[in-house]
């Protein structure tokens, strides 16, 4: 086994299913719609004590990181089933993240893996 097989299967090994929230209104008044669009396995970490992600230009400080391992279809292309300001409910547990920055490592292209910036959701919504 490679390194990034094992970091797959360690991925695999500590993630959780989260239901996929997205705003799926169309006017000013329902953008706060969220709909469920599918369900992703989510490794969620604290980030180090100096981790900031750096996206387009600006710094932005998370509390938690969540690792994905990409999904292609049956065609070979790749699978977008994160967006920026998706919400990520976990599924039978109260937690919920916001996806705040989304990262292909080493690239967006061909992404061996997805890093997104997390911060805990408000518990209200």
């Amino acid at each position: 086994m490679d390194g990034l097989d094992a970091i797959r299967n360690e991925v695999h090994r500590q993630s959780y299913t989260c239901d996929v929230r997205r705003v799926t209104g169309n006017g000013p008044y329902d953008d706060d719609t969220r709909s469920v669009v599918g369900t992703v396995e989510v490794a969620v970490s604290a980030p180090s004590a100096s981790a900031q992600v750096v996206q387009e230009g600006s710094i932005e400080e998370t509390s938690l990181v969540g690792h994905i391992v990409p999904e292609t279809d049956t065609d070979g292309a790749l699978v977008e089933s994160v967006h920026v300001t998706d919400h990520l409910d976990v599924q039978n547990h109260p937690q919920k993240y916001v996806v705040r920055t989304k990262v292909g490592i080493p690239d967006a292209i061909d992404p061996d893996l997805w890093e997104l910036a997390l911060d805990r959701a408000n518990d209200t919504e």
